[in-house]
């Protein structure tokens, strides 16, 4: 009688189980790839789809924040420990684009959950681009921060 490896049917084994190995990475990373409720997006991210506007001035000269590249992000208010492994349950969403020359963005209301922080692209003195915080809000609508240079006015 001969042997499993002698036969073929080990390395016939090891083929199936590469392929498998592979099939379930690549849908597991094209299921990420086009997940709707979070990541980075440059139109309206998916939820609800009635649209929200948001409107950034700046609060020492009341001047629209015109023109401006912004990220928008927003959780519900889950904070997890570093000690939790992921997924974290936050919901975390992310939006990315230029206010409009009245300093106005508009993202669909169900983006705007609990905790929400507009961070705007900034080059630091070190040469390097990246976001500074300049705007906090809850879901009202109402700051969340008196230290944020900028203020967010929520028109549901």
């Amino acid at each position: 009688m001969k042997q499993a490896s002698e036969s073929g049917f080990a390395p016939l084994l090891l083929m199936i189980l590469i392929i498998a190995v592979a099939a379930v990475g690549f849908s597991g990373w094209y299921v990420l790839k086009n997940d709707s409720s979070g990541g980075t997006t440059s139109s309206v991210v998916a939820g609800n789809s009635k649209l929200v506007t948001l409107t950034l001035t700046e609060k020492a000269t009341s001047k629209p924040l015109a023109n401006t590249y912004v990220k928008l992000l927003s959780n519900n208010g889950i904070n997890c420990p570093q000690s939790v492994d992921a997924p974290c349950p936050n919901n975390y969403k992310q939006w990315q684009g230029n206010t409009d020359s009245h300093g106005v963005i508009k993202v669909k209301a169900g983006f705007i959950q609990k905790y929400n922080e507009i961070h705007r692209k900034k080059t630091f003195s070190t040469g390097t681009v990246g976001f500074e915080p300049i705007a906090h809000f809850d879901e009202s609508g109402v700051s969340g921060s008196p230290g944020d240079p900028v203020n967010v006015t929520l028109d549901r």
